[in-house]
Parts: C-alpha cells; structure tokens; sequence
C-alpha cells in the first residue's frame, strides 16, 4: 500500500541563535534607555552648559526622538518577555531599524563637523553601538540554512 504525498506542514522557522535574542534585546532596553535620556537632555541647557557645549536648537527635535527611544525600550522590555522564538522575529525589524540610526548618526557627524567634539563624540559612539546592535540582532533572526538548498 503506498502512502499519499504528504500535504506541506506549517513551516516552523528555525533559528539556531534565537536564544541569544532575549539577552540582545535586555541588552537593547539599556542602550535605548541611556539614548533616549540622553537625547532629551541636550535640549536642557543647564544640563549642557557645563558640559562646554550649547544644547541643541530646536530643542523639540532631540526631545521628540529621545522621547520616541524610551517608548522603544518600553517595547522591548514586552518583546525580551516573550518566548525565544518571538523575541527573535521582532530581531529582524529592529536590526533595520538600528543600521538606518547609525547611518543617521554618520551622516549627521559628516554634515555637524564642526559642531563640537562633545557631539561629534556622542555621535559616533551611537552610530556604533547602533550597528553593533542591528548586526546582533539581524544575526540572531536568521533561519537556518537548508543544507540541500541552493546557494
């Protein structure tokens, strides 16, 4: 007696680092947290003036994006809570979402050269720690690879 072909199954993704995504996006809800502060706060001028450096004009701008960082780390203290496999798939987004704000961060130290080494220097650290993150987290959503399927 033969077997019927078997109807395809749903296609469950496997992610051989996905339980590195629960400690990646921890790891994430600190940075965000220190960014998002951190944006605020170079609107404040008290709070930059001793640093030797005038806050940054318009000040809503680095209020509304510091602003947007913590709601993002307030996301991703939900999505580190969630099973290895979703706190993977919401890796894939938010590495996009980090290589388009270190290349913002870049692009901003290119265009404010001049702007003072306390922000040039706050600029690139971001623009880093962005990629180190987006490289992370992109690595950490990736499907396994097939070993029968074509390259």
């Amino acid at each position: 007696m033969q077997r019927a072909p078997s109807r395809p199954q749903d296609t469950v993704v496997v992610r051989p680092l996905e339980s590195l995504a629960i400690p990646i996006l921890r790891a994430d809800v600190v940075w965000e947290l220190i960014l998002g502060a951190g944006l605020v706060l170079t609107a404040v001028e008290s709070v930059m003036r001793p640093l030797g450096s005038a806050a940054l004009q318009p000040g809503f701008i680095p209020v509304i994006v510091g602003v947007a960082c913590l709601a993002l780390g307030g996301f991703l203290v939900y999505a580190s809570r969630q099973p290895p496999a979703e706190a993977a798939a919401v890796c894939r987004p938010l590495a996009v979402a980090n290589l388009g704000a270190a290349a913002v961060a870049v692009a901003l130290v290119i265009a404010f050269s001049g702007a003072g080494h306390l922000y040039i220097a706050a600029l690139a650290i971001a623009s880093t720690i962005c990629a180190i993150f987006a490289a992370a987290q992109w690595t950490v959503s990736q499907p396994a690879r097939r070993p029968d399927a074509a390259h």
